[in-house]
């Protein structure tokens, strides 16, 4: 079930989401990392809490580095509270040859900082193992403790 809103709210961060699909295309670490508030967080799976602008640049740029060349997000709902809104919803992510690399869900709390939408926490799970796309072992996440 795909949610459907016209809200601004609900616009706006479709259009975030959007910028994000685009960066993954473009194998753009900076052009995720843009797209979260200054203190966020990533919270994925198998991995420490991942804070600030650098930390998150580091781990996009490691993901991009493995093989995933793009994501396609899907908002199944979206809860709007004010400056803040909760998103949950569903991804697939392939390879840049278009092979299927991923699929699962996540949940994005999204905050407006300086009038604009952003992802303020983010945490998603795989729905299925996850395995190195250019190696074929583990997927080898930097450490950020």
């Amino acid at each position: 079930m795909t949610y459907t809103s016209t809200s601004e709210a609900a616009i706006a961060i479709e259009e975030v989401n959007q910028k994000f699909e685009a960066a993954m295309v473009a194998g753009s670490a900076s052009g995720l990392t843009a797209i979260y508030t200054t203190d966020g967080k990533l919270l994925p799976p198998n991995t420490p809490i991942i804070q600030g602008h650098d930390n998150i640049h580091t781990y996009w740029e490691s993901v991009l580095n493995q093989g995933i060349g793009s994501a396609d997000l899907e908002t199944l709902e979206l809860d709007e509270l004010g400056e803040t809104a909760i998103e949950v919803g569903s991804f697939v992510m392939k390879t840049p040859e278009g092979s299927l690399a991923d699929t699962g869900k996540y949940v994005v709390v999204w905050k407006k900082e300086q009038g604009q939408w952003k992802y303020h926490r983010d945490i998603w799970s795989s729905s299925n193992q996850v395995r190195a796309i250019k190696t074929g072992g583990n997927v080898n996440i930097p450490s950020f403790e």
